[in-house]
């Protein structure tokens, strides 16, 4: 997958009034693996992360996938809100990892979905 964001781009549009926000790195792994709520995740995080992630222009939310053994690999990815848009950033594709790590970031995206909801209801 190609993607044309660039760091630069992150860069300049972090002062443009809608921002460029990074999601807590354990994130991902509090849902895939000890299955956080929504609610949970809005009450551990909400006032330093969550509660106005729905209004950046991208949502940056780093994936972690263990691979053989003990070796692990970050990968990130961006969420452009507006366009609704998901780029995979990997800096080490693998082909037998991508079914697993697009897994992953479906199930995020469905878990920030209806955190979003949550927000948005209350």
């Amino acid at each position: 997958m190609t993607c044309h964001l660039t760091l630069d781009e992150i860069t300049r549009d972090a002062g443009r009034g809608r921002r460029v926000c990074f999601l807590p790195s354990e994130l991902q792994e509090m849902v895939l693996n000890y299955g956080m709520t929504p609610k949970k995740a809005l009450e551990c995080y909400g006032t330093k992360f969550l509660t106005t992630a729905h209004t950046c222009r991208k949502l940056c939310l780093p994936m972690k996938d263990i691979m053989h053994g003990d070796d692990i690999h970050w990968y990130l990815v961006v969420i452009l809100m507006d366009d609704k848009q998901v780029h995979i950033l990997d800096s080490y594709p693998s082909n037998e990892r991508q079914t697993p790590r697009k897994d992953a970031v479906q199930t995020m995206i469905g878990f920030l979905d209806a955190l979003f909801e949550d927000l948005y209801l209350q």
